[in-house]
């Protein structure tokens, strides 16, 4: 803006010339970039404004340090992992000559920017050794990385999530090696893993071995296993066993021989538990005499292998402590199992399922509920549960025993009651087809289905929807009884208004007159006033004389009669209303 200076006295005439620097205002100061970035790389952001002049701007990266820069800052964070918030301010003015500083005040843009480091050696451990049926608990961790969340697949139909590193406990139900899946990631991407565990059997919960003479054989004891009494499946492993027998001896094998038979009870510990394995091999021609022994390349005797494996006499005798073997079976492969207690259950229910063995002995169970919860082992083939929360579950049981194991599901759906529920509606009153809603509030219940009965003749069935509501428009006045019968399969509730619904015509047409060929009141006489209206239900009226006497109510009568004690002129007024709305008239 130039501004033109005149300067007139009566000896000399001036001009001079001053400007003005009026900045434009700055508006919408915005501000983009990356949100993630690679900690030790580089990143540029970039701010702009709708409208401004003469900006300038000061950036900072969220350590604390502003620096004057243009519209775009590059930045390489090579601090530490973190979220960080970068920020620039704009200011406008400062131009424009000595004195005119009309600078305006500046504006700031923030941006939140979470600086990620990139995953590298994951590990998985756990603090004790893992056993069938005993709840461990499994960590993660990396060697680098920020922001990283895991999760373990158990390889068993278990998955955990866990946020940033914390533990997650899983309880396996088979013995025998396992592998764990973790995957770590972040906002970067994702690294899997794999990791072996070893799952051992806790031989102090095992059930110990009932023998044909009656008496408990514990693992550490003789024992000798005809040919005939091993399942077929089974007779080449053990036959496979002769090798490990052979060539182990020594180092925590214990060896028990019969004329028949060898069998090798080996043992170590792992953490706190014991893990035992039995072997059995067979002379040739041992049991039934089917040769079936030697056609699985088994040695002609049992003496035979405890020389093989270099147990003298003297080293048996001290082995078994005087004690003789005695005949026991090993336990029956499970098989056949099958899980029954299928159904819908209430949330305040207590879930119960019953698994059934076509085979099988020694056997416990392990169930896995299907909410995330930990696994029960029981010896007893009923389970119960009690859900925390509605949905659909699958309930899987595992009988699991020394040799084998089993797993059969059934599928659960856990429903909420129906506790006390309650109803309202949008209106005491309506007009004729003037819709009505209903809302019903059940709780927790799901799965929940309707009746309406609206008190006309219309019943309405259906699933009541998320907002519990649904409307209906009458069609004659009257007053109706109104209710709404609930249930789902595990329980049923009613809830009944107590007052009926009023359906009214609205007031129309309302006029007031004095009666058939009545002009006029006389002093001290009673006058008959009545109200005529084209349409209107459940009418009251309310009259006003216009001369101060108290109104006067009628509830359902048209007409009222009125004797004024004074001449004048007088405005009476009469008012008809009912539930849905009112109507007045006058007269002089």
């Amino acid at each position: 803006v130039s501004v033109a200076v005149r300067a007139a006295s009566a000896l000399d005439l001036a001009e001079g010339m001053l400007t003005v620097a009026v900045e434009e205002p700055i508006e919408r100061l915005v501000l983009d970039g990356p949100v993630v970035v690679l900690l030790g790389s580089e990143a540029t952001f970039v701010s702009s404004v709708a409208s401004g002049s003469g900006v300038a701007y000061v950036w900072s990266m969220g350590d604390g340090v502003a620096t004057p820069g243009t519209a775009s800052q590059t930045y390489v964070f090579d601090g530490a992992a973190g979220d960080y918030a970068v920020t620039v301010s704009a200011s406008s003015g400062g131009g424009g000559g000595a004195g005119a500083d009309l600078s305006v005040p500046a504006a700031v843009a923030q941006l939140w920017v979470s600086v990620v480091e990139e995953i590298a050696g994951l590990a998985m451990y756990t603090e004790a050794a893992t056993v069938v049926g005993r709840l461990n608990e499994f960590f993660a961790s990396v060697a680098a990385g920020s922001h990283v969340r895991y999760s373990f697949d158990f390889g068993d139909g278990h998955t955990i999530a866990s946020e940033y590193g914390s533990g997650v406990r899983h309880a396996f139900g088979v013995p025998g090696e396992h592998t764990v899946t973790v995957t770590a990631w972040n906002e970067l991407g994702e690294v899997t893993a794999a990791f072996g565990v070893f799952v051992s059997l806790d031989v102090s919960s095992v059930p110990p071995m009932m023998l044909d003479e009656g008496v408990l054989l514990t693992f550490g004891d003789a024992m000798e296993v005809e040919w005939s009494e091993v399942e077929p499946e089974f007779q080449a492993v053990i036959a496979g066993a002769v090798e490990p027998i052979v060539n182990g001896g020594g180092g925590g094998h214990t060896f028990y021989a019969t004329p028949d038979a060898v069998v090798v009870v080996s043992s170590y510990p792992d953490g706190d538990a014991w893990v035992v394995a039995v072997y059995v091999a067979f002379a040739a021609g041992a049991g039934d005499g089917t040769g079936a022994g030697a056609a699985a390349g088994v040695p002609v005797s049992g003496e035979d292998l405890l020389a093989a494996a270099g147990v003298g006499s003297a080293e048996l005798a001290q082995l078994l402590g005087g004690r003789k073997p005695v005949a026991a079976r090993l336990p029956e492969v499970v098989g056949g199992v099958s899980l029954t207690g299928s159904g819908v259950f209430g949330l305040r229910e207590q879930v119960k399922v019953w698994a059934l063995l076509a085979r099988g002995s020694d056997v416990r169970y392990v169930y896995d509920w299907g909410d995330g919860s930990p696994q029960t082992v029981s010896e007893q083939p009923a389970g119960a549960y009690h859900f925390k929360a509605t949905g659909t579950y699958q309930v899987r049981v595992t009988a699991v025993n020394l040799v084998s194991a089993e797993s059969a599901a059934v599928e659960v759906r856990v429903q909420g009651e129906l506790d006390e529920p309650t109803a309202v509606r949008d209106a005491e009153a309506v007009a004729p087809l003037q819709p009505l809603t209903v809302v019903v509030d059940v709780g927790a219940a799901t799965d929940v289905t309707a009746m309406w009965f609206w008190g006309d003749g219309v019943v309405e069935t259906g699933p009541l929807g998320p907002a519990g509501n649904r409307s209906h428009a009458y069609e004659r006045p009257g007053a109706y009884a109104l209710k709404v019968a609930l249930r789902n399969e595990v329980s049923d509730a009613e809830v009944a208004f107590a007052d009926l619904l009023r359906v009214d015509e609205p007031v129309v047409g309302l006029q007031l007159t004095m009666g058939v060929g009545v002009d006029y009141a006389t002093f001290g006489n009673a006058t008959l006033f009545e109200a005529a209206m084209a349409a209107g239900t459940s009418l009251a009226f309310e009259w006003d004389f216009g001369d101060g006497s108290v109104p006067v109510a009628t509830a359902a009568e048209p007409s009222a009669r009125h004797a004024y004690q004074a001449i004048g002129v007088y405005t009476a007024t009469v008012t008809a209303s009912n539930l849905i709305g009112a109507a007045s008239a006058s007269l002089q």
